[in-house]
This record gives structure tokens, C-alpha cells and sequence, in this order.
């Protein structure tokens, strides 16, 4: 007597899956921007000194728009007063408002540095990524342009830059980024090495994945918070970089636009004289400059999945 086959034996076998382990799987993984974004929040200097920034750009924005004294309006009669009143900040030696001043010149330094940030980004992110990615004679010929580039004096390249370039706010920043794109470059460079041999970019490649859109699509999203952290350190940088070529007087022209550096290097020479002219917009430009350092710090303390 036969015995009738069971048809459920030849069906192909799937496993089932717990639903409700998945469904608290899915509670309990967290995305790593969400992750990040807790780790920061937690990190106490982080908070403090993105309120610290939070509070200097208010002021750069409000104090020019809702103040009774232009940026540049002079009052010959109120020369170089002390801090009062009627002037916080004190005025200067043509009868200027500080307090108005050295809040706009934040807001023309912070101005800046994002500006130079920016375009270093736009333009060393690409192509560090490209030499990283393919390598040889691409990577031989923009690692030689970085070299040449390092290899001349900061301050011989900016003033070359600079006469060449002219003095106006967009060829400053132009000037600033033609040097500040190698810093992005090279870290995008180390982290698309490291990146092109993992499995997610061979299986790009295998399925006939074009290499423009493995490096943009693919790499760059896995390479991003590293970028953010190299992006963010610059930003003071690109401050201080203003600053100290605006003091040594081949800066922005100071008279077309009032930068932080451009105020000192005004007052350079008042410093024992009058050093609340100094001292007011060295030590703004100083908080400001503390306040990005911390923020990039908590940044990296953010995106660092070891700690």
C-alpha cells in the first residue's frame, strides 16, 4: 500500500521571522546622524559654546540693523571716548561707535571664513576624492600641485595672490581658498584610499557601476562626517587667517569693509594709548574663534563611533 507524498516536502523552505523581534530590532537601532546628534547634544562644552556663537551672531545681525549709530558714521566731536553709556564699546579716532563696529566686523570675519570654507570644500572635496579613487597619473599630478603649493610661505602666496588678485572681499576669499583646498583634499584623499576596496564599491563596480557615480554616490556619503569635522576646523582657521594678514596690512581694504582684523590693525598702534580699542575687538575675535574650535571638537567626539 503506497503511501501519499506530502507535497509541503518539496516546497522550497523560508524561515519565518519573529515579527516582533524585528519590529524591536528596528526600536532599537538608532541611524548614526541620530547617534551623533545625541553624543553632541550630551557633550556639555559643545552646547555652551554653540550658544556662545548662536549669541554672536545675533548680535552681528541685530546690533547693525537696530542701532542709532551707522557703521561708519563719524562724530568728530566724540573722539576716542572711553567705554560709556552712550558708547559700550567706546569710539574710535574718527569719532566711529565701536560697539556697532565691532559687531558688524564679526559678522564680515565669520562672513569670511564660511566663504573660504566653502569654496575649499567645493573645490578640494572633488578633486581629493578623484586622485584618491584612481590613483596613479591623477594622483601623481594634483599631489604635485599640493606640494608646490605647501612648499611657498603662507604669507609669500597671499600677498602674491592678493596683488595679483586685488584686495576686494571676493578675491580675498578667492586668494584664501586657492591655499585653504589642499587641507580638504588631502583628507578626502586618505578616506577614498580606504574606501574604494571595501565590499559596497566592488559590488559597484561588478555591477557595471560608472566610477563618477560610485565616487559621488557611494563613497562620498560613507566619507561625509569626517568632511564635516575637517570643514569645520577650517572655518576658524580662515579667521585667523584674515585677521593676522588685515593686521599686517595685506588684508581686505579696510576702507571699503570693516572686518575684526580690520579694526586691529587700525588700532594696532593705540594699544597703550587707548587699549580698549585693541583689547574689545582682539578679544571678540578671540570667543568667536574659541567657540567654532570647541564646536568642531564636539563634532569629532560625535561622529567617533569608538567612543
Amino acid at each position: 500500500m503506497s503511501k501519499e507524498l506530502n507535497k509541503d516536502l518539496f516546497k522550497l523552505h523560508t524561515e519565518e521571522v519573529d515579527a516582533k523581534l524585528v519590529e524591536n530590532l528596528d526600536q532599537e537601532s538608532v541611524s548614526f546622524w541620530k547617534k551623533s546628534f545625541k553624543k553632541f547634544v550630551k557633550h556639555k562644552p559643545s552646547i555652551f559654546w554653540t550658544f556662545v556663537l548662536l549669541v554672536l551672531i545675533s548680535l552681528s545681525i541685530f546690533v547693525p540693523m537696530f542701532s542709532k549709530y551707522g557703521v561708519n558714521q563719524q562724530n568728530l566731536t566724540d573722539v576716542n571716548l572711553a567705554p560709556n553709556a552712550n558708547h559700550w564699546f567706546g569710539t574710535d579716532a574718527n569719532g566711529q561707535d565701536l560697539f556697532v563696529r565691532v559687531w558688524f566686523g564679526l559678522g564680515v570675519s565669520l562672513l569670511i571664513g564660511l566663504f573660504v570654507t566653502t569654496l575649499s570644500f567645493i573645490i578640494g572635496l572633488p578633486l581629493g576624492l578623484i586622485q584618491g579613487y584612481f590613483g596613479g597619473k591623477i594622483d601623481d599630478i594634483i599631489l604635485g600641485i599640493e606640494n608646490i603649493l605647501q612648499s611657498i610661505p603662507d604669507i609669500i602666496l597671499f600677498l602674491v595672490l592678493l596683488l595679483a588678485l586685488g584686495r576686494g572681499p571676493s578675491t580675498f576669499v578667492l586668494a584664501l581658498s586657492i591655499y585653504m583646498w589642499i587641507d580638504t583634499a588631502i583628507n578626502a584623499r586618505a578616506n577614498a584610499i580606504q574606501q574604494k576596496n571595501l565590499e559596497y564599491v566592488l559590488v559597484a563596480k561588478t555591477l557595471g557601476t560608472s566610477n563618477i557615480k560610485i565616487i559621488f554616490k557611494h563613497i562620498f556619503p560613507n566619507i561625509i562626517s569626517r568632511q564635516i569635522i575637517v570643514v569645520s576646523s577650517l572655518i576658524p582657521l580662515a579667521i585667523m587667517y584674515e585677521a593676522f594678514l588685515s593686521f599686517l596690512g595685506i588684508g581686505m581694504d579696510s576702507t571699503r569693509i570693516t572686518s575684526l582684523g580690520g579694526l586691529l590693525s587700525k588700532t594696532s598702534e593705540l594699544i597703550f594709548t587707548y587699549p580698549y580699542q585693541v583689547f574689545i575687538p582682539a578679544t571678540v575675535l578671540i570667543i568667536l574663534i574659541f567657540s567654532i574650535n570647541f564646536i568642531a571638537m564636539g563634532l569629532q567626539y560625535a561622529f567617533d563611533e569608538k567612543l
